[in-house]
């Protein structure tokens, strides 16, 4: 069943230890900028502009990261979608055909 494939690539996916993916996990992107953040907050009265703009790039990193990875989850769901879609429309099919089968034979 394709259904089951999407779902069982969409689990994987989502999953925390992926070693596979070219793309960091959501959560631990999110824990890097923190870490990040924290660093930069506790040496704030120290901080010279080439700190601010590696603070910087380091920021839009993270959030290309992130964003990367959302992309791949939403690709990922909308092919399940699809997926499960398609054996709703198989069955449903599958139902009136036997259906209208059914009224071919005479009632009496």
């Amino acid at each position: 069943m394709d259904a089951l494939k999407e779902l069982s690539k969409l689990e994987k996916l989502i999953a925390q230890s992926s070693g596979k993916n070219k793309t960091a996990s959501i959560s631990h992107s999110l824990d890097a900028l923190l870490v990040t953040l924290q660093s930069a907050q506790a040496n704030v009265d120290s901080i010279d502009e080439d700190s601010w703009n590696s603070l910087a790039q380091e920021i839009e990193a993270r959030k290309k990261d992130i964003d990367d990875r959302q992309k791949e989850i939403y690709s990922a769901t909308a092919k399940l979608g699809k997926a499960i879609d398609k054996v709703s429309v198989i069955r449903l099919l599958s139902n009136n055909h036997n259906l209208l089968g059914s009224l071919d034979t005479p009632l009496l």
